[in-house]
């Protein structure tokens, strides 16, 4: 693994819309990120653009969510023998999407402000660069459906507008490509990828913290072998088929220790990257054996395939680790892949072709 790059370019910082959502505003490293702020040790920066995206975005997503799960509510009909599952579903149903909506919203203005957040004005910015810019192509709009991308422009021009006015940079944290590109054309927007990169250098600042990272980089055996506990004890979906199964690890082949997202006191946590090999004992439904009665309109299966299933994985885990010295650390949790499903093929020419 290469060296890790330690050092910011600057302290200032700008979330994309598209990281908002990608960390549910509610990850550790965004967490960290609202507490570094609160304390000055970054300074976080946003846009009222950028606000009203979130705001919508908040809108549609907990819509989509509170659907997935109603949706969902015809497998787990069973659950309504056990107590709490009513409301539950009653909390979560479609007639509360806008209060839930409104109060994470509510949620993330007051936790913006508490880190102390400085909103810049972008919807003020002259009109006639940004239609030069579509015009002409350039970053961030380009072809076909990016040419539509103006609150991206005018996001970027009010951050270069805020840089020029007080001589600064900003790091600009976004998956977008093409916002990626406008900053990469700048001389004041520095684009990351990941908040879990920005979070991990800002915390290497502290010489404690860049000692424990470089210890644990060498000893990671008590993490693999934490990594295996919680890879089995997890199901694992068929991507191809009807189906599920549990697997054993038979080798945590390569693991290395990427960034840190949360330093306090002695606990830290480390997003981690690892190989994996492992048996999958899965069973599905067979499709020689599945047909569709017309009649009650249903599907019904006749038949299960039960098989052994060796496959080489890679997963992402979030490792929470109780640090006190360099001859002894502790596992505290680990979650795979943020708690997604973890799913293989049954067949892998299927996998090869879906990428």
């Amino acid at each position: 693994m290469a060296e890790k790059q330690s050092e910011l370019t600057t302290q200032n910082v700008f979330l994309d819309t598209c990281v908002f959502i990608a960390e549910s505003y509610n990850s550790t490293a965004y967490r960290t990120l609202l507490r570094l702020a609160a304390i000055g040790a970054v300074k976080l920066k946003t846009t009222d653009i950028t606000l009203r995206e979130v705001r919508a975005q908040i809108d549609e997503k907990v819509a989509e969510a509170i659907k997935s799960l109603q949706a969902k509510s015809a497998k787990s009909g069973v659950l309504r023998n056990f107590a709490g599952y009513t409301e539950l579903m009653e909390n979560f149903s479609n007639l509360k999407t806008v209060a839930l909506a409104t109060e994470l919203w509510e949620r993330v203005k007051e936790q913006l402000q508490q880190a102390n957040v400085e909103t810049i004005p972008a919807s003020g910015i002259a009109a006639g660069p940004i239609f030069d810019a579509y015009f002409a192509q350039h970053p961030p709009f380009g072809s076909g459906p990016k040419r539509k991308e103006f609150p991206d422009a005018f996001v970027i021009a009010s951050l270069e507008a805020w840089c020029a006015e007080n001589e600064d940079e900003l790091h600009v944290i976004t998956t977008d490509g093409t916002v990626r590109a406008a900053c990469d054309a700048s001389h004041n927007l520095y684009p990351l990828e990941s908040l879990a990169d920005f979070v991990d250098r800002a915390l290497r600042r502290d010489e404690y913290v860049e000692r424990a990272i470089e210890y644990l980089q060498a000893h990671t055996e008590p993490i693999a072998d934490a990594l295996k506990e919680a890879i089995e004890d997890r199901y694992i979906y068929l991507a191809d088929e009807d189906g599920d199964g549990e697997a054993t690890v038979n080798e945590v082949e390569s693991i290395c220790v990427d960034d840190v997202v949360e330093s306090l006191d002695t606990r830290m946590v480390l997003r981690c990257s690892a190989t994996v090999d492992l048996t999958a004992s899965v069973s599905y439904d067979d499709p020689d054996m599945t047909f569709w009665d017309s009649e009650d309109k249903a599907t019904h299966v006749a038949g299960h395939i039960s098989a052994n299933l060796d496959r080489t994985i890679d997963v992402t885990a979030e490792v929470t680790i109780r640090w006190e010295n360099h001859a002894d650390y502790d596992v505290l949790k680990v979650v795979v892949n943020d708690g997604d499903s973890m799913t293989i093929y049954v067949n892998e020419d299927a996998e090869t072709n879906w990428k």
